[in-house]
């Protein structure tokens, strides 16, 4: 070998062990670079995971607390209708009780609603045809002042009005349940669902 052959020879040779060591480098970047990108799609692939898990608990739980509500409502409307069949089942028999327990509950009325003057009282004409004798001086004792019974019929449904020169008092039960309902929806509520 002659010597520009060894001088090629070793400029071959260190050019092959240059690209040799730069190939090196280059796959070990190479690798390095998939190993780098290997775990960045393994640690986005967790997040995704992770967020798609939370997502699911997320909707599980306001499917849960929606299907809770809805429960309580349906409960709810449950309870006040019920309690709306009871309250309306008294008012009716009330309305409907025989003659003398009826005329005593209208004089419990009069003995809490009469003011402390002469009045006058409306009945319906169902309620004046079957008045038992003697319930004027009744209604007078339990009122305390003079009560007048008017003969003409007023257009009410059951009980009675009592009229004090310009002040009406409406004493049908439908009035005073109406004015007392958040009291007999309460009352009625505790004895019906004593847990709520």
């Amino acid at each position: 070998m002659t010597g520009l052959e060894k001088i090629l020879a070793q400029i071959s040779n260190d050019a092959k062990s240059s690209a040799d060591e730069m190939i090196k480098d280059a796959k070990a970047k190479a690798d390095k670079i998939i190993e780098e990108a290997n775990a960045e799609a393994a640690k986005q692939a967790q997040q995704i995971l992770k967020q798609g898990e939370d997502k699911i608990a997320d909707i599980k739980q306001r499917a849960a607390s929606s299907a809770l509500f809805e429960k309580r409502n349906k409960l709810l409307a449950f309870k006040q209708a019920y309690i709306d069949k009871c309250i309306g089942d008294v008012l009716a028999s009330l309305e409907s009780a025989p003659d003398t327990e009826y005329f005593d509950n209208l004089l419990t009325l009069v003995s809490l609603y009469a003011k402390k003057e002469d009045g006058v009282m409306y009945l319906n004409e169902k309620d004046l045809a079957r008045m038992p004798r003697g319930f004027t001086d009744k209604a007078t004792a339990a009122a305390g002042h003079h009560i007048t019974i008017s003969e003409t019929p007023r257009p009410i449904d059951s009980g009675f009005l009592l009229i004090y020169e310009g002040i009406d008092i409406n004493c049908s039960f439908r009035a005073i349940f109406e004015d007392k309902e958040d009291n007999l929806r309460d009352i009625a509520g505790q004895l019906l669902f004593p847990e709520a």
